[in-house]
């Protein structure tokens, strides 16, 4: 980085160091990027490097772009199921059910299961994709019934009193958190926490419905 040019290309350049060494390299690049005002373009596999270095990212797969936006926007509303699963240590977890009126509101059930999760009116925009509100009640009635693919990070679930009943399978220690897999009629849910738990522990589990997101499982795209 001794010349000033007008764009920076960088292919993996911390691919082969340690991590001490990767770390600050890493810090050296963003200052050096900020402080000289030039444009780079940074190639890499590992998704902390995206993140903490990047303004902008561009996700791909197989040489075809998945999304591309801040590290905020890739990480909080995924544009599809590989970007859901691939950004992220560990990846969001997923449920596969299905959308149901409930009322005046949208609840997501599990086929194998009688546990409902509420659908909170604030992460819905595009909440008529999901119901098609028309005054034909048996048009609203059917488009209801949809197959979703629930997505929720890891740290957006917490242990409760009430919820999601599950046993622990595996307990991750991290030293400032942890991550905790939990068995449940759901499906195997990760959840991140700085309380610790035994192995075979039977614990509840609350999602927080605020940042719920929704995933076509044909099409693998995102509802909301």
């Amino acid at each position: 980085m001794i010349r000033t040019p007008d764009i920076y290309l960088m292919d993996e350049p911390l691919g082969t160091l340690d991590a001490e060494h990767r770390l600050e390299l890493r810090a050296f690049i963003r200052r050096q990027q900020l402080s000289l005002s030039i444009t780079a373009i940074y190639v890499t596999h590992d998704q902390e490097e995206a993140m903490s270095l990047a303004d902008r990212i561009v996700v791909m797969d197989n040489g075809k772009i998945r999304q591309i936006g801040s590290p905020s926007e890739i990480y909080n509303h995924p544009a599809d199921l590989f970007v859901a699963n691939f950004v992220g240590s560990p990846g969001m977890n997923l449920l596969n059910g299905q959308i149901v009126q409930h009322g005046d509101g949208l609840i997501f059930t599990h086929p194998d299961s009688d546990i409902h999760i509420p659908i909170h009116a604030n992460i819905a925009p595009r909440r008529s994709v999901l119901t098609q509100r028309h005054e034909d009640t048996k048009t609203q009635s059917s488009m209801a019934s949809k197959q979703v693919v629930l997505g929720m990070r890891p740290e957006f679930i917490r242990p409760a009193n009430r919820g999601i009943p599950g046993k622990v399978i595996l307990s991750e220690y991290q030293g400032s958190h942890g991550y905790v897999h939990v068995d449940t009629p759901i499906g195997e849910l990760i959840m991140r926490s700085t309380d610790r738990f035994a192995i075979g522990e039977k614990i509840h589990l609350h999602l927080n419905e605020t940042h719920i997101r929704l995933f076509d499982p044909d099409t693998e795209t995102a509802l909301v």
